[in-house]
């Protein structure tokens, strides 16, 4: 069983450590933090500032997402502090 306060302190470290990071750094940081409080295949996507596009960020290629879902369909109306 996953315990959250674990998990907690996973991402409160994960977002100190990669305050600093480079874009293409990130998903392996998540993957890392995840891995040892029994997050598994954890996946790490980005959101234009329209709310329109979803890319997965793999870290990979010159945009850091190469072989990465993207989806132009996907939104957050609603979803995310009511954008």
């Amino acid at each position: 069983m996953i315990d959250p306060v674990k998990v907690s302190s996973a991402l409160t470290d994960l977002m100190q450590a990669s305050h600093g990071a480079a874009l293409e750094e990130l998903p392996r940081m998540v993957a890392d933090s995840g891995e040892p409080v029994g997050l598994h295949d954890v996946a790490f996507f980005v959101v234009d500032v329209q709310g329109k596009v979803l890319r997965e960020v793999t870290g990979r290629g010159a945009d850091a997402g190469r072989g990465g879902v993207v989806s132009l369909r996907w939104g957050v109306a609603g979803v995310w502090g009511g954008v």
